[in-house]
């Protein structure tokens, strides 16, 4: 199947540096039934020869370190918790990697906020559980 489209970037996403400058375009589209990411993964480097990059987990502990589900070395630039991957291998499918906090942060920060809510008194308990501990 072939997609023929004419798309500009949008003015809240720049086009960086390498990228391919608005205008008219003609994309070639494959579709085949796959079973598993295995296979999903040899067939888009088969159509196209791009290694798609797999890890284990994309959403990690602070303490953890990521797992690659493949062999190309790699390097994590952390932007404050939301860490871009990239690849040695420029043929290799970019992907995105966040450090979450522990329960506790997340729990705290919405205990405050329920302490600010006004509540409303209703027919389920669930309109007072933001004061249950």
């Amino acid at each position: 199947m072939h997609l023929h489209c004419i798309f500009t970037q949008p003015k809240s996403h720049p086009a960086p540096e390498g990228c391919l400058s608005a205008g008219e375009y003609t994309y070639e589209i494959f579709i085949e039934p796959v079973k598993s990411r295995k296979e999903l993964a040899d067939f888009v480097f088969r159509h196209s020869n791009i290694v798609v990059c797999e890890f284990e987990k994309y959403t990690l502990e602070e303490w953890e370190k990521p797992i690659s589900l493949i062999k190309s070395k790699y390097k994590i630039i952390n932007k404050n918790g939301r860490c871009d991957v990239k690849f040695e291998n420029e043929k290799t499918a970019r992907t995105r990697l966040y450090y979450r906090k522990p329960w506790s942060f997340y729990l705290e920060r919405a205990a405050k906020h329920a302490e600010k809510c006004q509540q409303k008194s209703g027919t389920h308990t669930e309109s007072w559980y933001g004061f249950l501990q």
